[in-house]
């Protein structure tokens, strides 16, 4: 049974800082998994005035003025299923993609039982955010 340690890193090298201590702990780094903004990629989604989507193109719609403008955005297809890799639940999905607009990234360690305690205070020692299992 693997357990999912996830964390919001600030910028790479507090992931290599991660990376560095989990390797000294005598942990598998083939257990990190990382998403970088990079690897993100942001959809726009058209809504009209009732809150249905639009779909199709919107031809010549004018933010404001027409019926339908893009006021909503959904994280790109690849980003949910590596989200769902990693265990997160859909409900926190969001939260997630928005660390990515904002430049961090996530990084997520498959522990066992035995080493989950120490790839959490890893975590935080390497000043990982939000640190959570699932």
């Amino acid at each position: 049974m693997s357990l999912v340690v996830v964390g919001i890193a600030a910028d790479t090298q507090t992931v290599h800082k991660l990376e560095e201590q989990l390797e000294t702990a005598g942990l598998p780094l083939e257990s990190i998994d990382v998403i970088t903004p990079d690897d993100f990629e942001e959809t726009p989604i058209l809504v009209r005035a009732d809150d249905a989507p639009l779909l199709g193109d919107p031809g010549t719609s004018v933010p404001g003025l027409s019926s339908a403008s893009p006021v909503e955005t959904s994280a790109d297809e690849g980003l949910s299923e590596r989200l769902a890799d990693f265990d997160i639940p859909d409900s926190e999905a969001d939260s997630y993609a928005e660390a990515l607009r904002r430049g961090r990234s996530i990084v997520a360690y498959f522990a066992k039982p035995e080493t989950l305690t120490k790839a959490q205070e890893i975590f935080r020692e390497a000043s990982v955010a939000n640190v959570r299992v699932y």
